[in-house]
């Protein structure tokens, strides 16, 4: 298990597995562990795609401010934004932050 120094350190850590695994249609194979049995259906790996999209918008947003923002409200722009491009996994910020 990493340990990172900071939360500043965690926050670029998870941007970048999430930009690891939004690279490439099949990354994000980097997210779950090798599992043979386990097959994803073109609409799971849609929702997926989606997923990795919002964690990514609400930990840039993190990144770039916390502490004047909560995690909540970080959460709350990434939704925003996201919808604005049509990406709606969810509507909710509570949803975005238990992932």
């Amino acid at each position: 298990m990493n340990e990172e120094p900071n939360a500043m350190a965690a926050i670029e850590n998870q941007i970048a597995l999430l930009k690891r695994a939004h690279k490439t249609s099949k990354g994000y194979h980097h997210l779950f562990p090798a599992n043979a049995e386990r097959v994803f259906t073109e609409y799971k790996v849609f929702i997926i795609r989606q997923k990795i999209v919002l964690l990514t918008l609400a930990l840039n947003n993190a990144k770039l401010l916390m502490p004047q923002k909560t995690w909540k409200q970080c959460c709350d722009m990434a939704v925003e934004t996201g919808q604005s491009i049509g990406i709606n996994v969810s509507g909710y910020s509570r949803t975005v932050m238990k992932w």
